[in-house]
């Protein structure tokens, strides 16, 4: 029984290493040179936002507010994995602010004395599908994670209205990324990020809150990858 046991032992060991080896000539054959196959990469990115839509609040359930954003700017960051040699995930960190710009009521006439500003913090499990082309690598995708909306809204001068609370969050996408040594790249991408509604809570005096904001605008932005 003993002896049973060791050869069983030994033969274990022979098969686990077989099979890592051969493990290891498939990564090298789907993917020659290249040790990114299973592999991490972080990457660092800024870009520019601006609404894909107004964002569109209700007053009581009869009146509605079309609020308006002014150009703003994204930053963050992502860690993630090859999955496949044409599937990597990745956990984002990113944040967005802009200034309000405007707005109009049910009627379409502009409310006076309006400003505040929105900032929106995501987390983001990503997706990304490459298409291998060499050097420059085209990717779609998507995420969907949660967001922390703070926005601030000041309207005919004497009223204001806060927005401060988690929401659930999700983007889809696309960009190209160009390598331009074995690790590190440059990553041109396009966003439509989007959260669910959430409420502006109004001053004491007021009979209902806004509700129903719901923020979706289209982000460019620029990234620097690091593959390990």
């Amino acid at each position: 029984m003993r002896h049973t046991l060791k050869y069983a032992a030994a033969g274990a060991a022979m098969f686990l290493a077989a099979g890592q080896a051969a493990a290891a000539d498939m990564v090298e054959e789907a993917v020659p040179g290249c040790n990114c196959y299973g592999g991490p990469y972080i990457s660092l990115f800024a870009g520019v936002t601006f609404d894909a839509q107004d964002t569109e609040v209700s007053y009581g359930g009869s009146s509605t507010y079309s609020i308006e954003t002014d150009t703003g700017f994204l930053v963050g960051g992502a860690i993630g994995a090859h999955i496949t040699p044409n599937f990597r995930g990745e956990i984002e960190l990113s944040f967005k602010s802009h200034d309000i710009d405007s707005a109009d009521d049910s009627d379409g006439d502009s409310v006076t004395g309006v400003s505040g500003d929105v900032d929106i913090f995501f987390i983001l499990a990503n997706f990304w599908y490459d298409f291998d082309m060499g050097n420059f690598t085209p990717y779609i995708g998507g995420g969907v994670g949660v967001a922390k909306i703070d926005a601030d809204l000041a309207f005919y001068d004497d009223y204001t209205a806060e927005l401060d609370r988690w929401t659930l969050a999700g983007q889809v996408g696309a960009g190209v990324k160009w390598m331009f040594t074995d690790n590190w790249g440059l990553d041109l991408g396009y966003r439509l990020k989007a959260t669910a509604p959430a409420d502006f809570q109004l001053e004491d005096n007021f009979s209902y809150n806004f509700t129903g904001a719901s923020f979706v605008e289209h982000v460019v932005q620029l990234g620097l990858t690091f593959d390990f």
